[in-house]
């Protein structure tokens, strides 16, 4: 393709492996940050679907799936191939998650770019294409962007997920007698003690 004059070789192989390995490490912090349950295996399907998405987008007819209902049908099916929500409304916190993180990653890296010079020309199908070889370096900005925001979201947003009123008023009848009392709420599965957080 022919941009302003530039010549820009798009190598498929390279294309799918980048969009394999950002994809999976988006997922994994959509899954980490919205305490989705995923396996290794789920989060590699899901990232196929992406890589695949990114590579089809560049055939011929790929411009009828690079518009914005080819974007969101592609988000579906990976967050439907990592996580498996069971509804509409898991499958819109995954989506919430997933879009908040990839903007993220997205923001760091152009960041990055723009800081240490890099020029960019445009995009073709959401992908951005610069002028001079994409070094794996900048990947690493958005990879390093998801982690910081799993390292510092992670717990805080897990405590507001699971926030209760865990000492409750327990009103116990028995024989017509009735008497209110404080109690601390069982634990169940949690695994942790919701005062001190400890297993």
């Amino acid at each position: 393709e022919i941009y302003g004059g530039e010549s820009v070789t798009i190598y498929v192989d390279d294309v799918f492996l980048v969009n394999l390995l950002m994809d999976g490490v988006l997922l994994w912090a959509t899954g980490r940050l919205g305490h989705l349950n995923y396996t290794r295996r789920s989060l590699l399907g899901g990232a196929l679907c992406g890589a695949a998405y990114a590579v089809l987008i560049l055939l011929p007819f790929g411009q009828y799936l690079a518009g914005f209902l080819g974007k969101a049908a592609c988000s579906v099916l990976m967050v439907e191939a990592a996580f498996h929500p069971k509804n509409f409304k898991a499958l819109g916190k995954a989506l919430a998650y997933c879009y908040g993180i990839a903007f993220a990653m997205g923001g760091a890296v152009i960041a990055a770019m723009y800081l240490f010079g890099e020029r960019f020309i445009q995009t073709l199908g959401g992908i951005a294409m610069v002028l001079v070889d994409f070094k794996l370096v900048w990947l690493s900005f958005g990879i390093l962007a998801a982690l910081v925001l799993v390292g510092v979201l992670q717990r805080p947003l897990r405590h507001d997920l699971l926030a209760a009123p865990w000492v409750v008023t327990v009103e116990v009848g028995f024989a017509g007698e009735r008497v209110s009392i404080r109690a601390l709420m069982d634990t169940g599965n949690s695994l942790n003690d919701p005062v001190s957080h400890r297993p």
